[in-house]
């Protein structure tokens, strides 16, 4: 994946860390500024510096979480990587 790539998002989560987490965090908004490429964003101060993706270690394996669709409909073609990443990981 390159360092900065754009994702679709319709009202899907963001991400926070508390003390204790246990995983990475794979992708994240910019800490400041707005996020937008394209479209409508209301509320651009709530994604600011949150996590987009996370991996958590569960049990013996670990869950890939998404707060975005990296499989949507033509969107981002960039997202698609993470889908296979994740499969394959």
């Amino acid at each position: 994946m390159p360092a900065q790539a754009a994702i679709f998002s319709d009202g899907n989560p963001a991400f926070e860390t508390g003390e204790g987490f246990k995983g990475k965090v794979l992708s994240k908004f910019a800490a400041e500024g707005s996020p937008l490429l394209s479209g409508l964003l209301i509320g651009e101060k709530y994604l600011q510096n949150k996590a987009a993706a996370l991996e958590v270690e569960f049990g013996k394996g670990c869950i890939v979480l998404f707060g975005f669709c990296p499989q949507w409909r033509a969107q981002s073609f960039g997202t698609f990587r993470m889908v296979f990443n994740a499969v394959l990981f």
